[in-house]
């Protein structure tokens, strides 16, 4: 495929949706509803407080029933949320509101109605908080009486980033200087809150108000804002008393001096690990995107929590490529971020930042070319991102070359080849397998046995047993069996593992045994091997040893189990293990279509005939699959058998072949000639006869197969001639015909070649 220049591929990538998205007043967030009714009357909001008063009253006094009907009114549809909220806070009812909800957690008849009011209640606060009213009232409240502002103050914090707007309007307009001063040290108050909106902002402002800013951001001791100000020091034509404000905030934050690019690189990967501490709300469903306008001020985008870290790693990676179109790094991020946040789109999901602009992600990982494929790769390996892993992967088979896919044997393809997810093996191997490598490579070993495994079945996951006690290793492989594993031969200890594992194609989990010494030396044994390195292990220690042994499993692939626990917390601990370390198991889908990619893959390194990949290396995994598959695949399995030149596959394509019947026994018996015909008669003594008796008893394109593969393993021509004597007797009509038996038609030639060694007189007597 062609290659875009790197200056080609930064003009698309720079197009984000300026028309396509959506833009909300800053403080009309998050479901914010309109303004909340106030109560009615006076009488309904003594209702409301006597409700709560003998709610509190009932709970401290464990009166369920008393407790629940107070509920009840409270949780009543009429009562909005909001309305509920600034009747309790106003009431001075909040705090024993909370008492009353913590104690009510251990009243069994009362709960689920407290939960109820509790959530209403938050949510009551939350959109209290985030109106804009009383936000922009609290600000003013800011320079009034000293329990004013304690209100004002406890009202913005509660408000959080969605105070910003107010507030940064105050410093930047700079009309009232102790409003002003007042609104900075509440900015500064609310730390990480402020620093997003605030950084996304600063680069927009005059050079008045970019110095204020830059004081705060200086102050936040938050970083996220650095790129931001290296950016905004390193502008041409910034005036310098702003460039040093903006240094100076770098500093205070502890960071130093570097080209903007880097550092928007690194924030862009630190938003791509998804860390929740960059996000306002974590927890809720939906984020801010801050940016200022130029009549509005500080306004946001709504976005859907499960995009908005990718969307921020791709905006803040973009605008490194803008800083230097050579930075790779960031190049990689954006794509990667791209890859998941398009995973990511599915029924409302809301991006207005780069949904809809025409081109797939997948466009830009192919343009992007292999070098960064693979390092969008990597972080996605660094991450255990799956999917991640599994998009670089399609995007590498359709771009790199050899050079490109093997490098030094080291690259991120080669790595996947021992990622823990099974789907990852298979589609590394199919990745590899798409090139043809001049020379092997650490990991060229794998491949063929992954595609023949495919082959044999993917859906399968494969345990290996570490364990010199035949009673440990019984029950370790019975409870493995019923979580669904399959239990690869027994090792007495690592290295014999590896060698089980190899021929096996690898394994998914592994299992150690034994006394402390035992278990830890075969442990670092098992991490030191490549195919171990990052397999999930389960130690089943002494309970006397244990203690000394939980720390292995701090790498997070490792979990430490008591050899005298019950086997329904052996299945607890390795069904954790397996979640954690193994990610999603195969589907039928994705098996199917492994079977037919290792397939092709097999029948192209068969034809090919290299150095590097040999068809011999699947004998094992294919000889498997010709037991566990049927129809069409088990013929193209035995296809693949016959370029194997080993007595082992040959002889199991004959056994396929007569254990057969119907059309699929007509089929398989062309791999046994093909075989034959490259590599000679294998066949025992038992199949020659079997085949023998085959081309006896078959008739129609069943006696053909039959024929071809007796004629290809060369038994003796003996045979051949008692068929002609038999059966082709000149003006004799005695050829079957449909499916007539041939036992019959033996008889028939019988019969005739008889008659025609009598005279003619015999003969017609014998007719009558």
């Amino acid at each position: 495929m062609h290659v875009l220049k790197r200056s080609q591929l930064i003009l698309p990538l720079a197009l984000v949706a300026i028309t396509g998205g959506f833009t909300l007043p800053a403080m009309a967030q998050d479901g914010a509803a309109p303004a909340a009714a106030q109560p009615e009357s006076g009488a309904d909001r003594t209702k409301l407080i006597e409700a709560a008063s003998l709610y509190v009253h009932n709970v401290m006094i464990a009166k369920p029933e008393g407790a629940t009907a107070a509920a009840n009114v409270l949780l009543a549809d009429s009562v909005e949320p909001s309305e509920l909220a600034m009747v309790i806070d106003s009431a001075d009812l909040g705090k024993r509101m909370d008492e009353a909800f913590r104690r009510s957690r251990r009243m069994a008849d009362v709960a689920d109605a407290s939960a109820a009011l509790e959530t209403k209640l938050e949510a009551g606060r939350q959109l209290l908080a985030r109106k804009i009213d009383r936000i922009e009232e609290a600000v003013k409240m800011l320079v009034g009486p000293m329990r004013g502002q304690m209100i004002a103050t406890d009202r913005l914090m509660a408000a959080g980033e969605y105070a910003t707007p107010a507030l940064m309007r105050q410093v930047v307009e700079g009309r009232d200087l102790g409003l002003e001063a007042a609104s900075m040290r509440m900015l500064v108050q609310m730390r990480r809150q402020s620093a997003l909106p605030l950084a996304l902002a600063v680069k927009s402002l005059d050079p008045a108000a970019q110095r204020k800013i830059c004081v705060i951001l200086g102050q936040l001791g938050y970083p996220v804002s650095v790129p931001v100000l290296l950016d905004l020091a390193q502008t041409k034509g910034v005036t310098p008393d702003v460039s040093g404000a903006a240094m100076d905030a770098v500093r205070a934050l502890g960071a130093t001096d570097q080209p903007a690019h880097k550092a928007y690189a690194e924030q862009a990967y630190a938003f791509l690990t998804a860390d929740p501490s960059l996000a306002a709300y974590p927890s809720e469903s939906m984020q801010n995107v801050w940016k200022w306008t130029e009549f509005g001020g500080l306004a946001a985008d709504r976005i859907s929590t499960k995009v908005y870290y990718d969307a921020m790693a791709m905006m803040l990676s973009r605008r490194a490529l803008e800083l230097d179109a050579s930075d790779d790094r960031a190049l990689a991020i954006f794509v990667a971020a791209d890859l998941r946040r398009e995973a990511a789109m599915t029924d409302g999901v809301i991006d207005p930042l780069f949904d809809g602009q025409g081109r797939s992600a997948q466009f830009y990982a192919t343009t992007a070319g292999p070098q960064t494929m693979q390092a969008v790769l990597q972080i996605g390996m660094d991450l255990s991102d799956t999917g991640l892993v599994r998009s670089s992967l399609a995007a590498l088979r359709e771009t790199a070359s050899a050079s490109a896919m093997i490098g030094d044997g080291s690259t991120s393809v080669v790595k996947a080849l021992d990622y823990a997810d099974r789907r990852v093996q298979f589609e590394a191997a199919f990745t590899l397998a798409s090139i043809t490598p001049k020379a092997s490579f650490a990991g060229s070993e794998q491949v063929v046995p992954l595609l023949a495994q495919a082959i044999r079945g993917g859906n399968e996951t494969y345990a290996g047993v570490i364990s010199r006690g035949t009673e440990d290793a019984q029950r370790i492989a019975g409870a493995l069996r019923t979580l669904g594993f399959m239990p690869l031969t027994t090792a007495s200890d690592a290295k014999e593992f590896g060698a089980i594992a190899a021929r096996n194609a690898g394994a998914d989990i592994v299992v150690i045994a034994g006394n402390g010494a035992q278990v830890r030396s075969q442990y670092q044994a098992v991490r030191a091997m490549r195919i171990g390195a990052n397999i999930p292990v389960i130690v089943v220690a002494q309970p006397a040893d244990k203690a000394g042994l939980d720390k292995l499993a701090d790498d997070g692939r490792t979990v430490v189990l008591g050899a005298d626990i019950s086997d329904d917390a052996f299945k607890a601990g390795a069904d954790a293990l397996v979640a954690k370390a193994l990610g999603g198991r195969l589907g039928a889908a994705d098996s199917s279509r492994y079977v037919n990619d290792g397939i092709d893959a097999l029948n192209r390194i068969g034809l090919a005939s290299g150095n590097v990949y040999k068809i011999a290396d699947a004998e094992s995994g294919l000889v498997d699959a010709l037991r566990t598959q049927e129809g069409q695949v088990k013929v193209s399995v035995a296809a693949l058998l016959a370029m194997v030149d080993s007595t082992r596959a040959q002889r199991a394509i004959i056994d396929a072949a007569l254990a057969a019947e119907g059309d699929e026994q007509t089929l398989l018996l062309a791999p046994v000639g093909q075989g034959a015909r490259r590599f000679g008669s294998k066949a025992t003594t038992a199949q020659a006869d079997a085949i023998r008796e085959l081309v006896k008893k078959s008739t129609g394109s069943l006696a053909d197969a039959a024929a071809a593969a007796f004629g290809a393993l060369s038994l003796p021509s003996s045979e051949a001639v008692d068929l002609i004597i038999k059966s082709r007797v000149p003006g004799v009509r005695v050829a079957p015909t449909g499916d007539a038996p041939l036992d019959d038609v033996d008889a028939a030639s019988g019969d005739a070649a008889d008659d025609a060694k009598k005279g003619p007189a015999e003969a017609k007597d014998s007719d009558v």
